[in-house]
């Protein structure tokens, strides 16, 4: 117990990374068009991350986090959507 505590405030003082920096500015989606393109793109696990780094860090809307929660969301309905209609 006491060190989930201890882990949940060392997450928080921490120092920030460079991508929370961009993201914090609005320029982490920018960054990774013209540098890390291929990277984001390709790599899930690395999109999960950053899109996650934009969620937390940004001040300003980010159009592609918008689509990514979308994309997700309208996943989750189709197969409520199908179970639902499969129990009908």
């Amino acid at each position: 117990m006491a060190d989930q505590r201890l882990e949940r405030i060392l997450e928080k003082v921490k120092p920030k990374t460079f991508f929370e920096d961009l993201a914090e500015y609005g320029y982490l989606m920018q960054y990774l068009r013209e540098f890390m393109w291929e990277k984001f793109e390709n790599d899930d696990e690395f999109r999960t991350r950053m899109f996650k780094i934009m969620y937390e860090h940004s001040k300003y809307p980010v159009q592609e986090l918008n689509y990514y929660y979308l994309f997700h969301f309208n996943n989750v309905l189709e197969q409520f959507f199908k179970k639902v209609d499969h129990n009908a």
